[in-house]
């Protein structure tokens, strides 16, 4: 008390008022220290964070840098890869490599010549590499050398040749007998004829298809390659009459049908001329109009076809058991979106044709099987007792059609083993089908259809380099023996230099001379 009793005097201001002021001042404190300890946290807090983010951009920074050296190993293999593109001999005179040049051919048959082209630059593109490629028409020009080449490389004479022959017809009056061959002792066993396994040994445009044609053309190469010992082909009066023309030590060479082109003949003359089956035709086409731009197109049959429909009657068969699977059991999937109403009003008719189905697929069932077989085995002596019972284990469900398609089929393969025991070659095994030369054809097609459609031109040059995969060695082969002054000739003795489309330029050629010269004339005049 006399401490404040002394210090009172000092202070203007009373002790009331510096009581209140001292209280005052330190709840100040007391807030501000407070505010800075909260200050203090936050900033502890944030101090965290940033250290924080500050190790996660450390490791993120790391993975990145881990990253990059990666990518960098990566393009500088990329780029060795580049730089040391294989090496690649190159011929005489050529200033490609000969893989290369194999490389392009085996690309232009199974895309097209300016296809394969294009497919080179993109590759190069990704590569990053540096290389010149070659143009489409080169391409071109190398498939028919080497095509040329093997033609008459195939020409070699032996005693056992196996030829099969058939004509391709296309627009205007020019054909082309196509003739394959393989020896009787390269025959494969247990499976069926590939394309490797045949060489092509004639390709003769023309503008008949008589018998005397065909005749003159088997005789002239079989002075090349010696008489042949049996020749498969389709029923075209033609090539059988022309064929019975050849001789064999006297004899008539031995001819055998080929079994597909029979099944098909079969199936028409029993299945194609029941109403039943001509009203599922006609429906066929009305119901591709009918659905093709609605919501049933799932729905849509098979193409079809003008040509060869009975060898093609297994996809329509397949279709028709789908479609009435949907028809019995709407709620299927696949109908998602679609009116068991509509399903019914449009594919409905099918309804009426199960039964018939039925019996359909019986006959395909057993010309599909026969074809296996022979396809696999060919003929040789006792091969019909064996076919009976190959069918027999099917153990299909047969009707009268069906009997009458199994017992015409299985006669005529019977007629080609009957032929074969009956000539000189009765212990040999024999092909009975010219499915390769059909699917060698379909790809003469394809390749021609890019660049010219509908009609011959010298690209048949190139149809006997179909057969076999290009190699760099077969290339090198080829482009030696053959050169562009050989192919020409080859044009020239088959008459292509005025087929089709040569003769279809020079009509566009004449068209724009006559054009220009018109312009030219009425230029002048006005002068």
């Amino acid at each position: 008390m006399s401490s404040s009793h002394i210090s009172v005097p000092f202070f203007k201001s009373s002790s009331r008022a510096i009581v209140t002021s001292l209280f005052g001042s330190r709840q100040k404190s007391r807030d501000k220290i407070q505010r800075l300890q909260k200050q203090l946290e936050n900033l502890e807090r944030h101090h965290q964070r940033v250290v924080n983010e500050k190790r996660e951009l450390e490791n993120r920074l790391e993975r990145q840098g881990r990253e990059l050296q990666k990518s960098k190993r990566e393009v500088a293999t990329l780029s060795v890869a580049a730089v040391s593109l294989p090496p690649d001999s190159k011929l005489d005179r050529h200033r490609f490599g000969v893989r290369l040049i194999a490389m392009c051919c085996n690309l232009a048959k199974t895309v097209g010549f300016r296809a394969a082209e294009s497919v080179l630059k993109i590759v190069r593109k990704w590569l990053g590499a540096d290389f010149i490629i070659p143009s489409w028409s080169s391409i071109r020009t190398w498939l028919c050398r080497s095509g040329v080449a093997a033609l008459l490389e195939a020409a070699v004479r032996h005693d056992d040749w196996i030829l099969m022959i058939d004509h391709s017809v296309q627009l205007g009056d020019t054909n082309v007998l196509i003739i394959l061959g393989i020896r009787q002792c390269d025959l494969p066993v247990g499976r069926a004829l590939r394309h490797e396994d045949l060489k092509t040994l004639a390709v003769i445009p023309g503008t008949s298809r008589t018998k005397e044609s065909v005749a003159a053309a088997l005789e002239e190469l079989a002075e090349q390659i010696g008489t042949p010992v049996c020749v498969i082909a389709d029923g075209a009066t033609e090539l059988y009459e022309g064929v019975k023309a050849l001789k064999n030590n006297g004899q008539s060479v031995l001819f055998l049908d080929d079994i597909k082109h029979k099944a098909a003949n079969i199936l028409k003359n029993t299945l194609g001329k029941q109403e039943r089956f001509l009203e599922f035709q006609s429906h066929i086409g009305t119901t591709t109009a009918r659905i093709q731009q609605t919501e049933l197109v799932q729905f849509l049959p098979p193409k079809k076809r003008t040509k060869c429909r009975f060898m093609n009657l297994a996809p329509l068969l397949k279709w028709a058991q789908m479609v009435s699977h949907h028809l019995r059991t709407p709620s299927a999937p696949g109908n998602e979106g679609v009116a068991a109403e509509r399903l019914k009003d449009k594919l409905g008719w099918l309804a009426e044709c199960e039964d018939d189905l039925k019996s359909w697929q019986v006959c395909q069932s057993i010309v599909s099987a026969t074809l296996v077989f022979t396809n696999e085995k060919g003929v040789y002596p006792g091969a019909t007792d064996e076919l009976r019972g190959h069918l027999a284990q099917l153990k299909l469900p047969y009707d009268e059609l069906g009997n009458q398609v199994h017992d015409r089929l299985v006669e005529a393969y019977w007629r080609c083993e009957y032929r074969l025991i009956n000539s000189p070659h009765a212990s040999m095994r024999m092909p009975v089908s010219t499915e390769v030369l059909e699917s060698t054809l379909g790809r003469f097609k394809q390749l021609q259809r890019q660049h010219n459609r509908g009609s011959f031109t010298s690209l048949l040059a190139a149809f006997p380099a179909l057969l076999n995969s290009s190699t760099p060695e077969t290339i090198a082969r080829h482009l030696k023996a053959v050169n562009n002054d050989d192919v020409k000739k080859w044009l020239q003795k088959a008459d292509l230099n005025n087929s089709t489309q040569a003769k279809k330029n020079k009509a566009y050629r004449a068209a724009k001379k006559r054009n220009l010269d018109t312009k030219t004339l009425s230029l002048n005049h006005k002068t």
